[in-house]
């Protein structure tokens, strides 16, 4: 016998419960197993992803180039203002949806993982180093920017380093 229920987690935001099974059919054992996404709703979720992203893409190339071609030389203030920008939003966004809205869970695939997701992975950054920090591990927020920041410069360079490498 399988019994399929959802699990409500108190304080929990819309879309953050957890659905389970149970599957009694071994005598000896009564164990809890993940319920099996729904193909449908997962298709839904793509494609909630895949509409936010392009937006958000979109407007990042927009908001850069709008910015940049102020005539602002020298800091890459488009880059920038659309990291500070998207930060905002996600954290109005996740803000929003574990505080004060029930919402179905698309909206937060739309918005967070789409359209910031595509407008700015910055701002996914410094919502999990703020997620660390509030969470009391300060070593984990510490280690993600001071390893962020320097693994990300050290790749960079690397990339560069072996594009060079490839024959004219």
């Amino acid at each position: 016998m399988v019994l399929e229920f959802t699990l409500n987690r108190p304080g929990g935001s819309a879309g953050e419960d957890d659905s389970y099974e149970f599957d009694d059919s071994e005598e000896s054992a009564f164990r809890v197993l993940p319920a099996e996404p729904k193909p449908r709703d997962e298709m839904i979720g793509y494609l909630m992803i895949a509409v936010g992203g392009a937006i958000g893409a979109i407007a990042r190339y927009e908001v850069t180039n709008l910015i940049q071609h102020q005539g602002h030389a020298g800091f890459p203030y488009g880059t920038f203002v659309v990291n500070m920008t998207g930060c905002l939003v996600i954290g109005f966004t996740i803000g929003l949806l574990d505080e004060h809205v029930v919402a179905n869970p698309n909206w937060r695939l739309l918005i967070v993982t789409g359209f910031v997701g595509a407008y700015t992975t910055f701002s996914t950054f410094e919502a999990e180093t703020f997620n660390a920090v509030t969470s009391g591990d300060f070593a984990i927020a510490l280690g993600n920017v001071a390893g962020s920041v320097v693994a990300g410069y050290f790749a960079v360079w690397l990339g560069f380093a072996l594009a060079r490498l490839v024959p004219a």
